[in-house]
């Protein structure tokens, strides 16, 4: 502990006036000072700094004494900014003293290697008999050995390692974490994982991979015989609508044709894929949202305005022509100003938009803003 002292001080550049005391008191004295006291040093100079990494190297060469006060009262006593590394052999008794924390982002070894897609690492982790890997941050936990891992731990974000995973698009990991024997993706008990956990955003692991465009994630997530398809974040995106907006084709098609996926949502405000896509000009995933069976192409949305009708005031041409094919298409909606597709066309000067609206042997010719 007085070496940690030490370093904490060279660090700042500063000696306290407790720290000089203390050194002259026990110089003159010829005693050293007690643990107790080292913890009150240490503790004042960690205000000065964010984050301290210990590391403690051979704890099992300390006398037993040493090692039993070292294990029961300073881990316990030091502040929790601080991250400590014990290395020993299993022989003095760590699990049965020692209590660790995890880091200051209430991250697991499995979580940390999960995000940098550090295959062959998770696959040792994943192996381990008796090394607990998912020690992780802000609770403290009995140190102890564990037989099976915990892959639903969540973080301070509330993301779990299968998430961290998808997000970066790292499908060697993914496959790994789903190929669990427990794993379980609506949480129903306490021996499974949760591929359907959502993070503080109200993200998944779907939605994580389908925001990211990463098509081999994805696909090997909707393969899952639990997969939950429509999940809501906090702005009401599905991962459907996230991959829509952001014209990722690959991932719209792979989504489409999943048996629970439900093409008509909507969003907090109040925007289905489909409308997402028709103001965004992305024509093909608009061809291919209106090729699915279940798309309901006159849903309004906030301003009451279907996806004719924000192509239309965009003048987003082609994709206009590919609304007027559909069967169902009705082209005289009006939104909260009382406009239809045409009078949107027709006061943003679109003229190969209205054209085309004036063709439509549906159009209303003298419908005026309510």
């Amino acid at each position: 502990m007085g070496s940690v002292l030490q370093q904490l001080v060279q660090r700042r550049g500063i000696i306290d006036d407790d720290i000089k005391a203390a050194y002259d008191k026990h110089t003159l004295q010829k005693t050293r000072p007690d643990l107790d006291l080292y913890l009150k040093l240490i503790e004042a100079q960690m205000r000065w700094l964010d984050d301290i990494y210990v590391v403690v190297d051979a704890l099992d060469e300390a006398s037993e004494d040493v090692k039993i006060q070292f294990l029961s009262n300073a881990l316990k006593m030091l502040p929790s900014k601080e991250s400590i590394f014990l290395t020993s052999r299993d022989n003095i008794g760590l699990r049965e003293y020692g209590k660790i924390r995890q880091d200051r982002y209430g991250r697991t070894p499995l979580s940390w290697t999960a995000e940098h897609g550090q295959g062959a690492i998770v696959e040792q982790l994943l192996a381990h008999q008796d090394v607990d890997v998912n020690l992780r941050g802000n609770d403290v936990e009995k140190v102890q050995a564990y037989k099976d891992i915990d892959i639903n731990l969540e973080d301070r974000h509330g993301r779990v390692t299968l998430l961290q995973a998808a997000r970066y698009g790292h499908d060697v990991v993914v496959k790994q974490l789903l190929a669990l024997k427990d794993i379980d993706v609506n949480l129903q008990d306490e021996n499974d994982i949760n591929v359907n956990l959502q993070d503080e955003y109200g993200e998944t692991p779907l939605s994580r991979a389908a925001r990211n465009m990463h098509d081999a994630v994805v696909e090997q997530l909707l393969a899952h015989k639990d997969i939950n398809a429509n999940p809501k974040d906090t702005d009401g995106e599905t991962p459907l609508s996230r991959a829509a907006g952001c014209a990722d084709e690959a991932i719209v098609e792979q989504l489409l044709v999943h048996k629970d996926i439900d093409v008509n949502l909507k969003d907090k405000y109040s925007r289905t894929p489909l409308s997402r896509a028709a103001g965004y000009r992305h024509n093909i995933v608009v061809e291919q949202l209106l090729a699915h069976k279940d798309i309901n192409v006159n849903l309004q949305d906030g301003h009451c305005r279907t996806p004719l009708l924000r192509a239309a005031g965009y003048g987003h041409n082609e994709i206009v022509k590919q609304l007027l094919a559909h069967k169902d298409i009705d082209v005289n909606f009006q939104d909260n100003d009382g406009e239809t597709s045409l009078l949107r066309a027709v006061r943003n000067g679109c003229d190969a938009v209205v054209e085309q609206l004036l063709a439509h042997k549906d159009v209303g010719m003298n419908l005026e803003c309510e």
